[in-house]
């Protein structure tokens, strides 16, 4: 199989860093608040270098020195089951509050 480095432009976005429909972190990214600085000044572009093959890494070149990116895997919840999550907590919420009191009126007697 023939591999060839390619070279390529990413966006460094609050939601990661965007390469071929793919997002991609790295711990330099996380240390240096980009995803931060993203979120409130706005998403820049930076070059990258990446395997012909192998999109499950890319690579950024940063004070001479190679840092990896790593792709993030995301599975969306269904919105149905991002509903049913937030119901369950409001109902275990209010029972919480129930339950706290009539403890909290025994305590006082």
């Amino acid at each position: 199989m023939n591999v060839t480095t390619m070279n390529g432009i990413a966006v460094v976005t609050a939601n990661g860093i965007r390469f071929l429909d793919k997002s991609y972190t790295c711990p330099l990214a996380i240390q240096e608040r980009w995803f931060e600085r993203a979120h409130l000044k706005g998403f820049w572009f930076i070059p990258i270098y990446y395997l012909s093959n192998e999109l499950s890494q890319i690579y950024f070149l940063h004070d001479d020195e190679i840092v990896i990116f790593y792709e993030i895997h995301r599975e969306q919840p269904p919105f149905q089951k991002l509903e049913k999550y937030f119901r369950s907590i409001q109902r275990l919420k209010r029972q919480r509050a129930r339950i706290t009191k009539p403890n909290a009126a025994n305590k006082e007697n």
